[in-house]
């Protein structure tokens, strides 16, 4: 909460964000809990993808306080890091299931 509440003070507004993550992850109430694992699985993947960017190119944080740099390199690591466990446990969560079967659900969800 500090840290989005930090993002937004320095004039980042992401209700639109924040919007689409809470509907992506109503869909998944009601459903078996291997559809809120496959919502959970999109998410730590797209934002694994942006955390990779931010560490890629350096430009994102040039100019900025180096405290808080520091803070974002480290929690964008820890992004990618979710997005690893949230994978692995994918994948033993449906180890019975095929990979065509594994396939089509990822990316129905990570269409949605």
């Amino acid at each position: 909460v500090a840290f989005n509440r930090h993002v937004t003070d320095q004039g980042y507004d992401v209700t639109l964000l924040e919007r689409h993550i809470d509907e992506a992850l109503a869909l998944t109430k009601g459903r078996p809990p291997i559809a809120s694992l496959a919502a959970t699985m999109a998410l730590e993947h797209f934002t694994a993808m942006l955390a990779h960017q931010l560490i890629a190119d350096p430009r994102h944080l040039k100019g900025g306080d180096e405290q808080a740099a520091a803070l974002w390199r480290w929690h964008a690591a820890e992004e990618i890091e979710h997005k690893g466990v949230a994978y692995d446990t994918w994948l033993h969560a449906t180890r019975d299931w095929s990979r065509w079967q594994r396939w089509k659900i990822k990316a129905f969800v990570m269409l949605g």
